[in-house]
């Protein structure tokens, strides 16, 4: 990889802001391009080529940073938590100890009132609510580094979670470990672009003639349905069984809209960029049979002796199973690989910005023919199973 300001390779930048944030003269700004995603813009008239900028990139051959080369790797999940999270509930069990007992700060995606996700710090439980959950795009950055800076320099405990390349951004603009800090990075399968999803807010609001007020990637209830749409005027609620029949999360698990950086990432590897790596411990029930998997497991990494130092305050709160790192990329392989770019993504969002999201939508981002016969069929056997079972527990209280 080169950098973005010499090279203009959009392979180059992972719109971490870094660059934006550290420089002095402010002479540095994020523009969306024609796919929607942010790249920097010098003004050249005001930039004094100190090089900060060019320096501070994480994708550039000087970033490093320090790691365990064999992470401790567990199975583990909050039996009081993960009913409202995605997965396990670790995340929320992290944040709150940072709240509660540092009475500190925790960063993290969220979405605005008009579905743009960002960045936010939160120091109430309250608040904390909008920061659970997958979120499945890049979020903007906005001022946080330099919020997220300050804190530490009052001596103000800090959670940031973000993707490793926002994890990797933020690293390198602090220039310096801070004892308050604690990184967490989630297992990134890439991002797609904020106009891309704004174009599925609109395609949705279309689709069922009325406003999308909440809107969910996965169903807060463990690992359970797909695309949760929450609509007022009239109101109603949609839940997808399968991400198979969301347009946007058909192109998103197909990798076939992702931000170009996210091809060649140079963090999809161990050793990971947070102290603590989260995710969903896919295939868990091959490995712990016992292990009650039905409303979500998370998978975490202990990076370093600071994240190994935090789970361990919250460990009697979980239920846990120690693992290892080649059961645990087993069925997540963006733990230790990129994902490979396909060849759709070379014309997909010129499809888009040509035919419009609606017909891409149901021409590309849609089961093919020959899946949707397995796909009802492996549906319909799930309903069948849950009636079973419901009938099998009438019987027996009887």
């Amino acid at each position: 990889m080169g950098n973005f300001f010499k090279t203009n390779n959009l392979v180059d930048c992972c719109g971490c802001s870094a660059c934006e944030r550290i420089c002095p003269h402010h002479c540095i700004r994020f523009k969306s391009n024609d796919e929607g995603f942010l790249y920097p813009i010098k003004d050249l008239d005001v930039c004094v080529e100190c090089g900060l900028c060019e320096r501070v990139c994480p994708l550039s051959e000087g970033y490093s940073f320090e790691s365990f080369s064999t992470p401790d790797v567990y199975a583990a999940y909050d039996n009081n938590n993960r009913e409202g999270s995605t997965s396990g509930g670790v995340f929320f069990t992290l944040a709150e100890y940072i709240i509660k007992e540092k009475k500190g700060w925790v960063f993290g995606a969220a979405f605005n009132d008009t579905f743009l996700l960002e960045h936010r710090g939160v120091n109430n439980m309250e608040d904390l609510e909008s920061l659970r959950g997958s979120k499945y795009l890049q979020s903007s950055m906005g001022e946080n580094f330099t919020t997220i800076k300050k804190l530490l320099n009052d001596g103000q405990a800090v959670l940031f979670a973000g993707t490793p390349c926002q994890i990797a951004g933020l690293r390198s603009f602090l220039r310096r470990k801070y004892d308050g800090l604690l990184l967490v990075d989630v297992v990134c399968h890439g991002v797609p672009s904020q106009s891309l999803f704004n174009k599925h807010v609109e395609y949705l609001n279309h689709k069922h003639k009325a406003k999308l007020v909440n809107y969910q990637f996965r169903n807060n209830d463990g690992w359970g349905y797909c695309e949760t749409a929450l609509f007022t005027q009239p109101r109603k609620m949609r839940k997808l069984p399968s991400f198979e029949l969301s347009p946007y999360l058909y192109s998103f698990m197909h990798a076939m809209t992702f931000r170009e950086s996210c091809y060649d990432c140079k963090f999809a590897k161990v050793p990971r960029q947070g102290d603590i790596s989260l995710a969903d411990f896919w295939g868990v029930r091959h490995f712990f049979p016992n292990l009650d998997a039905s409303k979500g497991v998370s998978l975490v990494l202990l990076n370093s002796e600071t994240g190994r130092c935090y789970f361990n305050e919250i460990k009697h709160k979980l239920i846990t199973e120690q693992s290892n790192l080649h059961d645990a990329s087993r069925f997540n392989n963006n733990l230790i690989n990129k994902t490979p770019r396909p060849g759709i993504r070379d014309y997909i969002y010129k499809e888009i910005d040509k035919y419009g999201y609606e017909y891409v939508a149901k021409t590309r981002f849609r089961v093919k023919h020959y899946n949707i016969v397995f796909l009802k069929t492996y549906l319909l056997g799930n309903r069948l199973v849950q009636k079973l079972l419901s009938t099998t527990k009438s019987i027996l209280k009887k």
